[in-house]
């Protein structure tokens, strides 16, 4: 896929060891997001899901069509999970990163076009918003997402030793789909902002 690759441009934030945690400052990014509840296998999810990747693909392919030199590469879904596990409630926001030249009038346009078009579910509650983590542990969980309690473990720990102290909330990277990989060839990426 030919096109501007922001993982490539910000390797430090789309590459994780799965052994050793990092520190890492987490630029601003420009993200189309929606926000819900539920876990991953419920509909609120996909119903997410259904809703973000039609209008990346259709700013995608409208760069492509009329500024050939802003074509973009499509970024990897991303999670920032709220988890309440007193009570099992998840909240999450489900978003996209999209090039900062992504403004909201080319956002709103595509918002019609992709209303017309497919009209999915969750379209109106759709935001494009500028995001600043800062200051992050982060580190790659191999496998299925069932051991990411142990992974988020070792990122307390090495913040710990740091004299640090990381959010309860994990900014999961899914770097290939659940859908097409088999379990133990899972990817993600898991950040957690340190708290000051």
């Amino acid at each position: 896929m030919s096109g501007i690759d922001l993982k490539l441009e910000y390797k430090n934030c789309y590459k994780a060891s799965s052994k050793t945690p990092v520190l890492l400052e987490v630029p601003e990014f420009n993200c189309l997001i929606v926000d819900g509840e539920g876990r991953p296998e419920e509909a609120g999810f996909e119903k997410a899901a259904s809703t973000l990747y039609p209008i990346v693909y259709t700013l995608k392919y409208s760069f492509k069509a009329e500024k050939p030199e802003k074509d973009f590469v499509v970024m990897p879904m991303e999670v920032i999970w709220r988890l309440d596990r007193s009570i099992k409630r998840f909240e999450w926001s489900m978003l996209l990163v999209l090039p900062d030249f992504v403004t909201r009038a080319d956002f709103l346009t595509t918002l019609e076009q992709v209303r017309r078009k497919f009209n999915p579910p969750l379209l109106d509650l759709t935001r494009l918003e500028r995001r600043r983590e800062g200051l992050c542990v982060q580190m790659q969980h191999p496998g299925p997402y069932d051991g990411m309690n142990d992974t988020l473990g070792k990122m307390r720990l090495f913040a710990s030793e740091k004299g640090l102290k990381i959010a309860p909330d994990t900014h999961d990277i899914y770097l290939n789909s659940i859908l097409r990989t088999k379990p133990q060839n899972l990817r993600t990426i898991m950040r957690a902002i340190v708290l000051n």
